[in-house]
């Protein structure tokens, strides 16, 4: 934004592109701040020697990439928000396939597309882990933790090596309905998901390639215009 201002203003452009209503009518976000960013730096209420020698005399209107700046330019500062926040959520996700959740984090959930109580008919409820629910509220607490990082990540090992496998460990319970499987225990329960899928961050990068592309396009087109001797 900084370096169109300054090519605006030794191309002799003007700022009347930059004007509030025009910008007022079209709100986008990224597209307001550019146009009031370039409008402050060039501060058309106090203009330049430059600009007051040439009074955009003359002329009918600037180039697409100097008047356009705030529509090209506010949609690539959009562009970078918006990837922004979704590989931020990205990389505070578990990506992890299957999944492993605790006692806690799942004591007060309906498990969706499972019947707990029609896989195992002597379980007293449809609920995970009912027997360890009821304990945690009897006591007030929740399940013993792993307090030892060696210990977690021998139970992580054994858990995922038993997923691979298919094996049924000492007392976890093996249900499969459909085609859906899953493992629970005391602990917790461990499923199957496709949180591992790239998806998202590859369509956001695609997207950033994009607005990087089209920052440098426009760039490049002012350059043109500065170093042209029938045009600047």
């Amino acid at each position: 934004d900084i370096a169109t201002a300054l090519s605006l203003e030794v191309l002799c452009g003007t700022v009347r592109a930059y004007h509030p209503l025009i910008h007022k009518v079209r709100p986008h976000v990224g597209q307001q701040v550019v146009a009031t960013r370039i409008r402050t730096l060039l501060q058309p209420e106090n203009p330049s020697a430059l600009f007051q020698s040439h009074q955009y005399i003359g002329k009918v209107q600037d180039a697409y990439s100097l008047r356009c700046a705030p529509q090209v330019h506010g949609i690539c500062n959009d562009t970078i928000d918006f990837v922004n926040k979704l590989l931020t959520t990205e990389l505070n996700s578990a990506t992890d396939n299957p999944m492993v959740f605790t006692a806690e984090q799942v004591k007060n959930e309906v498990p969706f597309g499972f019947d707990i109580k029609a896989a195992d008919p002597d379980k007293g409820s449809d609920k995970f882990s009912r027997g360890v629910v009821n304990s945690i509220d009897a006591n007030g607490s929740s399940i013993d933790d792993i307090t030892d990082l060696e210990a977690a990540k021998k139970e992580i090992a054994v858990l995922r090596a038993t997923v691979a496998e298919q094996k049924k460990p000492k007392n976890w319970g093996f249900f499969k309905k459909t085609s859906d499987l899953q493992l629970e225990s005391d602990h917790g329960v461990i499923m199957s998901g496709g949180n591992f899928h790239g998806e998202y961050p590859a369509k956001a990068l695609d997207y950033l390639a994009i607005g990087v592309h089209e920052l440098s396009a426009i760039s490049e087109r002012r350059i043109e215009r500065l170093v042209n001797p029938s045009l600047s």
